[in-house]
């Protein structure tokens, strides 16, 4: 198991309440090897820590997930959900944040995507409720 931090900032002009925001495995990702068993459900793995997100303001996914027991290099990718009116869901638009697991037979390497790292803005996009950006840890 390894626990992992995802930022998200509120680049739009919305306030952001932590019931209709949250961390989703990326379409491109096979939830069932990664998911462990504090996830909201099988492709939810965090929902926003704060309880809601001013704009401007940077927000919390802190989440766990299950390392593959096989050898092998593994891709892991997640990205913020909305929860529609009526309980439709809606993936925010822009790139999946992304890390790299290498398992090895004594040692599990983890490394982001070559365009993150902490502190620094990983992506950006847009949907129907607000803008965002998305740093890692």
């Amino acid at each position: 198991m390894k626990s992992k931090k995802l930022w998200i900032k509120n680049t739009g002009a919305q306030i952001w309440d932590n019931n209709i925001i949250f961390l989703g495995v990326d379409s491109n990702t096979d939830y069932r090897e990664w998911q462990h068993p504090s996830w909201a459900d099988s492709a939810t793995p965090s929902r926003l820590l704060e309880p809601a997100l001013r704009p401007g303001k940077t927000g919390t996914f802190l989440f766990t997930i299950k390392i593959p027991s096989a050898i092998g290099d593994y891709t892991f990718g997640a990205r913020p959900k909305w929860r529609g009116s009526g309980g439709s869901i809606e993936w925010v638009t822009g790139s999946a944040a992304e890390w790299h697991i290498k398992v090895r037979r004594e040692k599990i390497e983890i490394a982001e995507t070559e365009n993150s790292g902490f502190g620094k803005q990983f992506d950006a996009g847009k949907s129907k409720r607000g803008s965002f950006a998305i740093l890692l840890c």
